[in-house]
């Protein structure tokens, strides 16, 4: 079964964003929708031998070749999914798939950039933590999924994120750019790849703040 990614019907200005919240073990999580492309919960996954620690295998979506990340493990939450009972989150990052395991969606709802907190180091999957939500008297941790794919396929991250400085350093010398990127990990491999140009690069979590 399929659940296939909707249209964000978010109006321009209000700086908002909508998120699918989701289960791993005892923990909640949070996914920016803008970045899902559909939710799977049928596909078989093929294990690979002398794969990361966090693969868990593959699986063929619509064609597609993707590895399946265990997200249990790469959040720390010690937790082996039944795959009869899993989904599976398929997201592109950089133009590559990835299938990510979790237990379930909870649902999905749109909150303001205001209401996401800057994690602290209390928890113990930090540097994975972009933001705290706090809703219904439950806490949400916002993920950095863009970390977990550096991490797990960073050479071919890498040479994407290399395009970037190849912009002709005339055309960006001495202008300002505005980026707005929630993932803090990705901000600063733009900024550092941006910088050659001579350009005036200023980052920001979200819109809202960047046009302040």
């Amino acid at each position: 079964m399929t659940k296939e990614k909707k249209g964000i019907l978010l109006e321009s200005g209000t700086n908002e964003l909508e998120i699918a919240t989701f289960k791993v073990g005892k923990g909640l999580f949070a996914i920016n929708v803008a970045k899902i492309q559909s939710i799977e919960t049928q596909l078989k996954t093929t294990k690979v031998p002398n794969s990361h620690d966090h693969v868990k295998g593959i699986v063929n979506h619509r064609g597609n070749i993707l590895p399946v990340i265990n997200l249990s493990r790469v959040l720390g939450e010690e937790f082996e999914f039944e795959e009869a009972d899993r989904q599976v989150i398929v997201a592109f990052f950089n133009e590559k798939g990835f299938a990510f395991e979790i237990d379930k969606v909870m649902g999905i709802s749109r909150l303001s950039w205001k209401d996401v907190e800057t994690p602290s180091e209390l928890y113990s999957n930090s540097s994975l933590v972009t933001g705290v939500i706090k809703k219904d008297d439950k806490i949400i941790l916002s993920v950095d999924f863009e970390k977990i794919v550096v991490s797990l396929s960073g050479n071919e991250y890498n040479q994407g994120m290399e395009k970037l400085k190849e912009v002709n350093k005339e055309k960006l010398a001495g202008k300002q750019i505005i980026v707005a990127e929630d993932s803090p990990f990705l901000s600063k491999i733009i900024s550092d790849s941006l910088g050659h140009t001579g350009a005036e690069v200023s980052m920001f979590n979200n819109g809202e703040d960047a046009l302040q």
